[in-house]
């Protein structure tokens, strides 16, 4: 279930401040991990965004066509999804007996 709440985050974290807010601690530490390896990928890989303002992940990938090479972005995006799949996956596991708490719950 944890994957489930980091893609949601990974599709547009502005949305999902409530979700978040609610199991903090699962989601900011897959989410960390994540982050962490696919910027290490990214400084890595020499592509640059010289937009500001695309701190979300998918429209920080967009934005990445208008400034490097589209075959370049899809395999470094590629390799960015495995990072975050795998991530994700790991994650599920190590807090697969923590209580999720659901909006539901609260409304």
């Amino acid at each position: 279930m944890i994957g489930f709440f980091v893609t949601i985050v990974g599709i547009e974290p502005l949305s999902q401040a409530d979700i978040i807010s609610l199991n903090p601690v699962p989601i900011y530490s897959c989410n960390f991990i994540g982050g962490a390896l696919v910027g290490m990928v990214i400084a890595h890989s020499g592509m640059v965004n010289d937009a500001p303002g695309t701190a979300s992940p998918l429209a920080g990938f967009l934005v990445m066509f208008g400034f490097n090479e589209p075959l370049q972005i899809i395999g470094w995006g590629s390799v960015i999804a495995v990072i975050c799949l795998i991530v994700g996956l790991v994650g599920s596991r190590i807090f697969k007996a923590y209580p999720l708490r659901r909006k539901s719950e609260f409304i």
